[in-house]
């Protein structure tokens, strides 16, 4: 477990570098490339969690986790596509959406990483 907290270190020191990117972009192009890059990185993060309470929790506790983890797609779906609503087709939109779904993303890796305790 942890590797769990390391996972997370690494991923916190990664995302200054992108929140770096972010502040210096320009162009709505740049805006929208590094909130999909910052999504991405909790994402990953998130997978990597994932993997590693798989490789260690027992079955029955897996299972309530994966319906859970069901629920909460479902809910983070739903956010994203709230959070660009005002902005279809717009250039902002991506944007939005990236940032609302790298927020998510972030706090539930931060859940799950409880379940490691």
């Amino acid at each position: 477990f942890e590797k769990i907290a390391m996972e997370i270190s690494c991923a916190e020191e990664q995302e200054k570098e992108i929140e770096k990117k972010q502040e210096e972009a320009v162009t709505q192009q740049e805006m929208n490339l590094t909130a999909a890059e910052m999504y991405r990185l909790w994402d990953d993060t998130l997978n990597l969690v994932w993997g590693l309470l798989e490789a260690n929790l027992n079955e029955a506790d897996m299972e309530a986790l994966r319906k859970e983890e069901r629920e909460w797609i479902t809910f983070k779906d739903a956010e994203v596509q709230a959070a660009g609503q005002e902005n279809v087709g717009g250039s902002i939109q991506p944007l939005l959406e990236a940032m609302r779904a790298a927020e998510l993303t972030k706090a539930r890796v931060y859940e799950l990483a409880e379940y490691a305790k």
